[in-house]
């Protein structure tokens, strides 16, 4: 059973605009954009997705998993494929820009995809650095619901930090709430991928820093150090 993440129920009422977070789980961006396109097909709505995401401990792993998974499909051209080697080394390439490019061969209109004002190195700067976007584009909307979308198991925390950020959004009436795209369970997660988990979201421990010192020592919430 999934007992480390928690997502709401939008049956009743359905987010008016969704904040995507860039990290490493490509499974919960194929999940979201299936959810989206069901929500288009059932309900004919084209909810607006905001991107946040800058470049930290998550893009290279990002950038490999996109890759694989875009190559597999066969819907990586030439220019599409020297992009991606550049992403590697270049730092003006962010996270939010490969979730673009992901949605975008996803079928997903660029009218929909806005990103944040400037990339944001942790989950903080996220909600910071797209707030003006996410009033742009709730502009008119009474007691608007937003959707998180990040890796299950971040949902919770980066939920707090939303409400905390976004504190005067949510006191005139802002809905902050969680899209879980799918559910964890950790006893199916393998040893290695388990501590990458753990050590992605709450950074490694200090004895495993010196044994492996090319590891990345920050946490999703604290930044890269």
């Amino acid at each position: 059973a999934d007992l480390i993440s928690q997502g709401d129920n939008f049956s009743k009422k359905l987010p008016d605009a969704f904040l995507v977070l860039g990290n490493p789980d490509l499974r919960t961006f194929i999940e979201f954009s299936k959810e989206w396109h069901d929500i288009r097909r059932t309900k004919g709505k084209k909810i607006p997705i905001v991107l946040a995401g800058g470049r930290g401990r998550g893009t290279l792993p990002l950038i490999e998993s996109l890759y694989v998974h875009l190559k597999k499909n066969q819907v990586l051209n030439r220019p599409a494929e020297d992009w991606f080697k550049r992403a590697r080394t270049d730092e003006a390439i962010t996270e939010a820009d490969l979730l673009r490019f992901f949605f975008r061969t996803e079928g997903i209109e660029e009218g929909v995809l806005k990103q944040e004002e400037k990339p944001s190195k942790n989950t903080v700067e996220n909600f910071i650095h797209s707030q003006k976007t996410m009033r742009d584009v709730l502009t008119g909307v009474k007691n608007p619901v937003v959707a998180i979308v990040s890796s299950p198991i971040l949902l919770m925390r980066t939920q707090a930090t939303a409400q905390k950020i976004w504190q005067e959004e949510v006191k005139s009436g802002w809905r902050v709430k969680r899209l879980k795209a799918y559910s964890i369970n950790l006893r199916e997660l393998s040893d290695e991928k388990l501590i990458a988990l753990v050590g992605y979201i709450a950074a490694y421990p200090e004895n495993y820093r010196k044994l492996y010192p090319n590891l990345n020592g920050g946490s999703e919430f604290k930044g890269s150090h």
